[in-house]
């Protein structure tokens, strides 16, 4: 029997014409409207297995409507912190349901998403050197990350900044961030 959701050839092609000169956040919006509490994404924490029973014990699971929300709170949050209009946002997550819902948050946001992955506890030449680049480079306002990492990386982001000319950037948990829940107020519809 074929899948109601799958939209025909003509369909499709209207939809890319319409979304050529849209954002990511207005098609997780049109996405969201029509498969609300559909699994949008799922995520393995742990090794691959064949048994069933261990798989789904550790399959993380975000619905449309679950990644809209978490998206909308890490929006406001960010919209709250009024930085400039092309700030950057340094994404400092391992890989999981956490970081994308940081993404889609930046994308609500209008804000420029810098992801980069954890830097290493053992602070090793390779990962300090990398991690020192990617926020040189990137010269972020905020920096989100989980609360796990959040003291690791406040204690890189205080070498890097030792003799900088300017303040460090602001770092912030995405639980921090969905215990205030400031609301999103979307720059399209204001």
């Amino acid at each position: 029997m074929p899948d109601k959701s799958a939209l025909s050839y003509s369909e499709r092609a209207e939809l890319r014409q319409k979304w050529r000169s849209s954002d990511m956040a207005t098609v997780l919006k049109h996405w969201v409207n029509i498969n609300g509490n559909k699994e949008v994404f799922g995520f393995h924490t742990s090794p691959p297995s064949l048994e069933v029973d261990l798989v789904e014990q550790h399959l993380q699971r975000r619905t449309y409507d679950e990644l809209d929300s978490n998206a909308c709170k890490i929006a406001g949050w960010l919209q709250a912190q009024q930085p400039a209009g092309q700030s950057r946002i340094l994404l400092v997550f391992p890989a999981g349901l956490d970081f994308i819902d940081a993404l889609m948050g930046c994308f609500y946001a209008k804000f420029i998403a810098v992801p980069t992955t954890p830097p290493s506890a053992k602070k090793n030449r390779a990962s300090a050197s990398r991690f020192s680049a990617v926020v040189r480079d990137c010269q972020p306002d905020v920096i989100l990350t989980t609360s796990v990492l959040r003291d690791l990386v406040a204690s890189w982001i205080a070498d890097i900044y030792t003799d900088a000319p300017c303040d460090p950037p602001l770092i912030e948990t995405l639980e921090s961030i969905h215990r205030q829940d400031r609301g999103f107020r979307d720059a399209q519809n204001t």
